[in-house]
């Protein structure tokens, strides 16, 4: 299955269980937020927005999220 996730709902992820390990590609600090492009260790490449106080950089390990939001 392949399906899209917009940057902005996938977050740096502390205390959830739906979590998954991406490493830092390349940081791309935009202002008001920084894009993140990770790679998982299946090899799959996302683009996060996060935010950009966080003290990220290439090689870094990090948790991110899905936000999931199922409206009616």
């Amino acid at each position: 299955m392949t399906f899209g996730v917009r940057p902005e709902d996938l977050v740096t992820a502390t205390n959830v269980r739906n979590k998954f390990k991406v490493k830092i590609d390349v940081v791309e600090p935009l202002g008001a937020e920084t894009y993140i492009y990770v790679s998982t260790k299946e090899g799959a490449q996302l683009i996060a927005s996060v935010d950009p106080h966080l003290n990220l950089k290439v090689g870094d390990e990090i948790d991110l999220s899905i936000v999931i939001d199922i409206r009616n």
